[in-house]
């Protein structure tokens, strides 16, 4: 019995400004900007600022999407792209994780670690958390938005064996990979087509080499209000005191402090069931 909380979301090193957390608890979830090419149709100009259905959802009402919150987004900011003003409205947008359909992808390796904690025949659940900031406060505190039952992981890292071929991003070309490899390869990559990763495979034929997916279903959510866990203190954030030990946090993928949420979106394990964490963000709202 595992929770796993993973950060995720736009935040400072790729948009400008931060998500915002209103009065009554709900808040804009903004995913990151789609940094490759994918077959995602989505855009930042398509999906609504704030969703009462449990996910992201379409609006055609061109006034009240996330375009409208950005004032500037970097797909890939170590290259230098800026793009700002009108252009934000068809940017595809990377909907990672995307609760419509349950599915998320990882590829950072500390959170993978973590992620193998989780026992889909437990119903264990994947968890995460944003930074988001209230209008009137341009710092943002650490807020759970989601989450959802955890019923399959894919890691391809150990199904590409060693050094497969890649292209001068350091993705892996599944085309170039060696016939049995790359059936599997895309059996996984079909049966998980509606993640994010997916797409970017079926646009460039290409995935990160150190890829894991993870899908789920119910029980799981785009909260209707956050759940507000962090207070500031030096070099970033961290778990306040009553959530640190509601929430039961037993490991980090920080070498600091566990409770430490760093300035940067660390993974951390619960021990909590995955029903013992859903009564805990829905039944007792903390924003």
């Amino acid at each position: 019995m595992t929770v796993v909380l993973i950060g995720v979301g736009a935040d400072q090193s790729n948009s400008s400004p931060y998500p915002q957390i209103y009065d009554d608890g709900s808040f804009e979830y903004v995913p990151i900007p789609e940094a490759y090419p994918s077959s995602e149709t989505n855009t930042f100009g398509t999906i609504s600022r704030k969703s009462e259905v449990g996910h992201l959802q379409k609006t055609t009402r061109s006034e009240d999407t996330l375009a409208d919150v950005l004032d500037e987004i970097k797909p890939r900011e170590s290259k230098g792209d800026t793009i700002r003003g009108a252009d934000i409205n068809s940017h595809q947008i990377h909907w990672d994780p995307n609760f419509s359909k349950f599915t998320y992808g990882e590829v950072k390796t500390a959170n993978k670690n973590q992620i193998r904690q989780l026992d889909p025949e437990q119903n264990d659940v994947l968890a995460f958390y944003t930074g988001l900031a209230t209008p009137d406060s341009g710092t943002p505190h650490r807020y759970i938005i989601g989450y959802f039952t955890v019923n399959d992981i894919v890691d391809f890292e150990p199904l590409l064996g060693e050094n497969p071929p890649t292209n001068d991003d350091g993705r892996v070309i599944v085309s170039e990979l060696d016939s049995d490899t790359r059936d599997v390869v895309e059996s996984h990559l079909s049966t998980h087509s509606k993640n994010s990763h997916a797409k970017r495979y079926s646009e460039s034929g290409t995935i990160h080499p150190n890829l894991m997916i993870v899908d789920g279903g119910a029980p799981g959510e785009l909260l209707g209000r956050g759940y507000n866990i962090s207070h500031t203190v030096p070099g970033g954030h961290a778990f306040t005191e009553d959530v640190e030990e509601q929430l039961r946090v037993v490991s980090t993928a920080s070498h600091r402090e566990t409770g430490f949420l760093g300035g940067f979106k660390k993974a951390h394990r619960l021990d909590l069931s995955g029903q013992e964490f859903i009564d805990i963000v829905t039944e007792r709202p903390r924003y």
